[in-house]
């Protein structure tokens, strides 16, 4: 069954996070090294005010799941734990709040196959008109899927 952990950064007048570096640096850096303990995603959220206007008690968070409870204990016991905890300094100066439960239930709308096949077709199309260093990213992302080939190029046969 299913793991999680939420991670949640408190909202504090003197706090000073940096969100950026904690998406495109940290949360990589725990998929990289901990993806062999078990991670099977990650989320990042950064808060808003509530829907009265009040302002959110945390600033941002992340939800990472795992397999199972001891994929976590394997991770936080691993080598690797200290140079991801030795990490937080680089975006944050406070202590983070650590929920860990079992996920019970879970609903999602999703892409489904239907729609990753589409997107998979837009982006084919549209990589040839992308700047290189897009097109890249975009050449990427359909070799992430598992139903498909690397996107070919512009106007090639469907598949």
């Amino acid at each position: 069954m299913a793991f999680t952990i939420t991670v949640l950064f408190p909202n504090e007048p003197d706090a000073k996070y940096d969100f950026d570096y904690y998406v495109s640096k940290h949360m990589p850096l725990i998929q990289e090294r901990w993806g062999k303990y078990g991670v099977k995603s990650w989320s990042a959220t950064q808060f808003t005010a509530g829907l009265d206007g009040s302002p959110s008690p945390y600033a941002f968070g992340s939800v990472v799941e795992w397999g199972d409870a001891d994929q976590v204990k394997n991770a936080f016991a691993g080598p690797e734990a200290a140079e991801i905890m030795g990490d937080v300094p680089n975006f944050s100066n406070k202590q983070a709040l650590f929920l860990l439960g079992r996920m019970n239930e879970r609903y999602s709308i999703g892409l489904s196959i239907f729609w990753s096949d589409i997107w998979h077709e837009v982006l084919r199309n549209c990589a040839a008109d992308l700047p290189s260093n897009l097109a890249t990213r975009v050449e990427s992302i359909g070799t992430t899927s598992t139903s498909h080939e690397p996107i070919p190029a512009r106007n090639a046969p469907l598949v």
